[in-house]
């Protein structure tokens, strides 16, 4: 059996205290990341809302923008939901 020892018990204080500090660098490493892209996917959903987009897609309405404007509508939001995903 071995005992614990001032040195070994201060060994392992610093083993935890370094493995505590690569987690936090790990964790903020993914907050700021995570948090910008949250607020783009939000900011988006918000747009095709207002605008109306969003109901005239699920509604097959007449749109009222062109094409162009609907397939960017539409690979944008696409865009923002996957960088959301995988930030």
């Amino acid at each position: 059996m071995l005992r614990k020892t001032s040195k070994n018990a201060g060994k392992e204080k610093k083993v935890a205290a370094e493995r505590q500090e690569q987690e936090q660098k790990g964790r903020e490493m993914f907050r700021i990341p995570m948090g910008t892209s949250a607020f783009e996917l939000q900011k988006r959903l918000k747009q095709l809302i207002e605008n109306g987009m969003l109901y005239n897609f699920t509604h097959d309405r007449p749109p009222k923008t062109s094409d162009s404007d609907r397939e960017y509508a539409v690979m944008s939001t696409i865009y923002a939901f996957a960088k959301s995903r995988w930030t």
